[in-house]
């Protein structure tokens, strides 16, 4: 979503005024704290870990701002980053669920699947109904190939909250290279039904309708398949790719 002239006008206006809180009290960690949450909300991340920098030099056992300094390192791609902040984040609160997800998911981005299960552990173990952990482990399993182990995280899942759009999808994807076409098929049509009439991920639609083109070019309906493909290519035109490098597709 676009941010509003006006909006921006605000934000800048509220930097303007968190740098002179910051010249008047540079010792405040929270002035810099805020300053930052507001370069975030500007798209502005590298902006916005130059005063985590400075609130964790002002106050370095707060778990939180190493957790979100983390978050960003994430998101800007440097994993190594990343995982040091998280690392403190749990050194400094070891009941940190999130966090244990979220590093799990920077282990498992470059490719460290035995620290990864263990933080998708950890962090199971802490809330055992935590169907995001759960989620990202599935489609960790699934990169790893081991379709059997993310099948028994989706319907996990399933037992523990109804109507999880990602993992109708993922779960319809991962059925249906195991060759179970009608319950893949029962998953794409869950996961359609709640996409109808709401604001749209698109490369969750485009998914839905690769792996719905999928089911129909199994059961011998190729209009149906072509129709599909070309809508999830109007949508997203790199998903399918990007499921063949799932190894779904």
């Amino acid at each position: 979503m676009c941010m509003s002239e006006n909006s921006r006008d605000n934000l800048e206006r509220a930097l303007n005024e968190l740098s002179e809180k910051i010249r008047r009290e540079p010792d405040r960690a929270q002035h810099h704290l805020d300053r930052a949450s507001i370069w975030m909300r500007l798209k502005k991340d590298r902006e916005a870990i130059r005063n985590l920098d400075e609130a964790i030099r002002l106050r370095p056992d707060d778990s939180e701002t190493h957790h979100l300094r983390g978050w960003l390192w994430q998101g800007l791609g440097d994993v190594e980053a990343a995982v040091r902040d998280y690392t403190r984040a749990i050194a400094l609160d070891p009941d940190r669920n999130h966090t244990f997800n979220n590093r799990a998911n920077a282990h498992s981005d470059i490719g460290n699947y035995d620290a990864a299960i263990h933080d998708f552990a950890e962090a199971l173990r802490l809330d055992p109904e935590d169907h995001i952990a759960m989620l990202n482990r599935g489609l960790m399993f699934l990169d790893m190939g081991d379709l059997e182990a993310a099948l028994r995280d989706f319907d996990a899942i399933d037992r523990f909250v109804a109507g999880c759009e990602d993992m109708h999808v993922w779960r319809g994807l991962t059925l249906l290279k195991l060759g179970r076409i009608d319950a893949a098929a029962e998953d794409f049509d869950i996961a359609d039904r709640l996409q109808s009439g709401r604001l749209q991920r698109p490369n969750l639609r485009a998914s839905t309708l690769i792996g719905r083109a999928y089911v129909s070019r199994a059961k011998g309906e190729p209009a149906r398949a072509a129709a599909d493909i070309e809508a999830a290519k109007a949508i997203d035109p790199e998903a399918e790719t990007n499921l063949i490098r799932r190894g779904l597709a």
